[in-house]
């Protein structure tokens, strides 16, 4: 009995039995799945179901969970478990690629929709403090079940200032690439290698031109310098000018406070469903002012000294009141611990962040030197999750951008709905002469930072890279991390330890330099 070929050359088995005795497969290694005359059931078996059909006496299961996988129906219930759940999602996504006509562009769900720059800023929030519910849906449900959010940073044609500004950035990332490219003297004698930024004390802090796989994937690594704002390193002036290296700047603030919007949203709501600020009895009364109070104290006061009840249901003033210091922790927690690029204002925590931000902004040139055609895309930047809260990528005239949908469980190709979207808005191109169609979009995907204080709501994007056409790809990412010297204080940010899961307790108190490396695969470490 010789094994079958299966369409793609590799081996087919009849049982996993059968493929662990005669084929060596070992849990944790990639397998694809068969199908012959299987009749249709109205209702899918879910995975854990069909685990359990397939390895009845829980061999196969035993084995993958003494090698540190996670199984479903488990807890992600550690940093390292979360590093692994990251790391396993990432191997278990296909390796296939298609081209721009093949590749799934979406589908009819709300999360698929762009979402307008206006309905993320703190100002359209509730005017009690509370975050809008319609803007919350649109962003969980975009990040948790797509992994990824598409921005209009136009508000549908309202404002263009900052599609002006990322338009300059788009022209400075083509002028650079376009220096270097044609000179290959030009990266190696003014640009400095990838490496350690000067007096940050941390390798993950690094700066410089990066060139890999002969060429085809080109990086410039850049940061910036917290004392004055300038971009480092200092050299990409010489080659771009110090008006390009000011729109790189303008346009990572904008980027950033997107960012920063989304962490806001994405972790209040997360506080607000597992009832972390929820205090039975916290709403008594109403000062003159308007503030809540219990007996003429503060809600804080009031907590502290224990005439706040624990007993009985909470209120309906009790819950909105849960929802206001949801939000607010939650501000504290983007402007505290969240790397801007800005200092540090006021001194009311512990830090000391260094001269360079910890958010790096990539100029990135992805190419296959004809390698590939239209007709097959190939992978070129393998997929991956980022140790990042969000990672934010301009929309990129060249599609190539893909994110593993985990609803639709396929690559969905975000930049493609975008162009769909700025199709809508200006059928006629009436706004080309002031930028790029693809300048006023921003495609967001969330990282394994943001999955910590998500409460694992939010799973960090499995995303990749491909190309299919003769044009390069440009990209220009930033990837918000954490400022350096901070620590995590689950009280301050994510409410009653009571309420936090162990994943929040075991960051509790650690400088998030040390939960960045404790999430990075072993490999790594």
């Amino acid at each position: 009995n010789q094994p079958i070929k299966g369409e793609d050359g590799a081996s087919s088995y009849s049982s996993f039995m059968e493929a662990i005795s005669k084929g060596g497969w070992e849990p944790g290694e990639g397998y694809s799945f068969i199908v012959r005359e299987v009749p249709a059931r109205k209702k899918a078996m879910d995975l854990e179901a069909l685990l359990k059909a397939l390895d009845p006496d829980g061999t196969l299961w035993d084995e993958a969970k003494a090698k540190g996988m996670l199984m479903p129906g488990d807890e992600v219930g550690s940093l390292s478990e979360l590093g692994a759940d990251c790391e396993q999602r990432v191997k278990s996504a296909p390796v296939e690629a298609t081209n721009e006509f093949e590749a799934f562009r979406g589908g009819t769900s709300k999360g698929y929709n762009v979402i307008s720059r206006g309905e993320l800023l703190k100002g359209g929030m509730n005017e009690d403090g509370t975050e809008n519910q319609k803007t919350l849906l649109h962003v969980m449900d975009s990040l948790a079940n797509h992994g990824c959010l598409i921005v209009d940073m136009t508000d549908g044609d309202k404002t263009s200032a900052d599609a002006i500004k990322m338009s300059n950035m788009w022209e400075t990332t083509t002028n650079f690439f376009d220096k270097i490219t044609n000179d290959e003297t030009v990266a190696n004698s003014i640009l400095p290698p990838m490496q350690q930024a000067e007096g940050v004390g941390s390798s993950h802090a690094m700066v410089g031109y990066a060139s890999f796989k002969d060429g085809d994937n080109q990086f410039m690594e850049t940061r910036i310098r917290r004392s004055d704002g300038k971009l480092l390193p200092e050299e990409t002036s010489s080659i771009v000018g110090e008006d390009g290296s000011q729109s790189m700047v303008d346009a990572f603030n904008v980027m950033s406070q997107i960012g920063k919007d989304i962490v806001r949203i994405v972790t209040a709501a997360s506080s607000v469903e597992a009832d972390a600020f929820v205090t039975v009895g916290s709403v008594v009364s109403q000062e003159e002012e308007g503030s809540p109070s219990i007996a003429g104290l503060s809600f804080e006061e009031a907590t502290v000294s224990g005439i706040a009840e624990e007993e009985g249901d909470a209120s309906e003033e009790d819950m909105v009141r849960a929802k206001i210091l949801a939000s607010e922790a939650a501000i504290l927690l983007t402007e505290e611990i969240m790397d801007d690029g800005k200092p540090l204002a006021g001194g009311e925590i512990e830090h000391d962040e260094g001269p360079v931000s910890m958010s790096p902004h990539r100029m990135c040139r992805y190419s296959n030197n004809n390698k590939s055609s239209w007709k097959k895309a190939s992978e070129i930047f393998g997929a991956h999750t980022d140790t990042s809260f969000v990672t934010i990528v301009p929309a990129a005239k060249v599609s190539g951008l893909e994110v593993f949908d985990e609803d639709s469980l396929q690559w969905y190709r975000p930049e493609l709905n975008a162009r769909k979207h700025a199709k809508t808005l200006d059928p006629k191109g009436n706004m080309d002469e002031q930028f790029p169609w693809h300048a006023r979009y921003l495609i967001v995907m969330p990282g394994e930072l943001l999955q910590l204080t998500s409460r694992n709501n939010v799973p960090a994007a499995v995303h990749r890279v491909v190309v299919a056409t003769d044009a390069p790809r440009l990209s220009a990412p930033v990837l918000l991390r954490a400022r350096p010297g901070t620590k995590m204080d689950v009280e301050r940010y994510m409410g009653s330890l009571e309420n936090a899961d162990d994943l929040l307790l075991e960051s509790n108190g650690m400088r998030m330099e040390a939960i960045h490396d404790a999430l990075q695969p072993l490999s790594k470490q």
